[in-house]
């Protein structure tokens, strides 16, 4: 009893956070169709497919600057760089966006602009992962009405594949076990009060969802919580 009062105190105050019934999960799924991912969690196909967008698939756009947002310089080896303007719209873009971590871009290339204008442009690469395919559209949708960047062209690479993930799995998930580990504990009493909260913030996955349901009616509430916490 003590054990148990310790642990309904020490996460009191995430419950307070809000009392609600999440919308109900398809708790008539007894076995668990997804992916076997080598960090050991159970995705669907459409959250699998979610984290190879976000996680895996490498995105690079070439851009070219005009000199009102950046200057081009060249390093002590002669290669030449993009030196962008800090205060520039673009480059505050980016940082937030791209993660970009210098104003200073030294991937360039030269490209001949088509087969008939045979001018050659200096452009930079940029390459950047952890977006998924609609932020990726609204980033380059975003720097195209921008001000002193021009957009050449575009890659998408996945690393690695989909079939690297292996076929789908069937599995029945452990009763209390949302963090995947194969025990439960306190850290899956925390992320249920968590998401019972506010799931807006804090997601499950389908597996974790259908691994808190301790009491199989089908809706995530408080009272899976106090039942999860009567398995610790």
């Amino acid at each position: 009893m003590k054990k148990l009062k310790n642990i309904l105190a020490g996460i009191s105050a995430v419950i307070t956070l809000g009392v609600m019934t999440v919308p109900s999960i398809n708790a008539s799924a007894v076995n668990f169709k997804g992916y076997f991912q080598n960090l050991g969690i159970y995705y669907t196909e459409e959250e699998m497919e979610e984290v190879i967008q976000r996680d895996y698939t490498k995105r690079t756009i070439c851009v070219n600057f005009d000199e009102s947002i950046s200057e081009m310089t060249t390093d002590e080896n002669g290669n030449i760089q993009f030196v962008l303007d800090v205060n520039s719209e673009v480059y505050k873009y980016m940082v937030d966006s791209l993660k970009l971590i210098s104003n200073v871009l030294t991937e360039t290339r030269s490209l001949s602009i088509s087969d008939i204008e045979m001018e050659e442009k200096i452009y930079a690469e940029i390459s950047f992962k952890g977006v998924t395919d609609s932020e990726y559209t609204e980033i380059l949708n975003t720097l195209r009405n921008m001000e002193g960047i021009n957009l050449w062209y575009i890659t998408m690479e996945e690393v690695p594949m989909r079939a690297d993930f292996g076929e789908p799995v069937d599995i029945e998930p452990l009763s209390g076990d949302l963090s995947m580990d194969g025990k439960v504990n306190i850290v899956d009493a925390v992320k249920l009060a968590k998401y019972n909260a506010d799931p807006t913030a804090f997601p499950l996955l389908t597996y974790s969802q259908l691994a808190a349901d301790i009491n199989g009616d089908g809706e995530l509430t408080n009272a899976d919580l106090v039942a999860l916490i009567q398995m610790i």
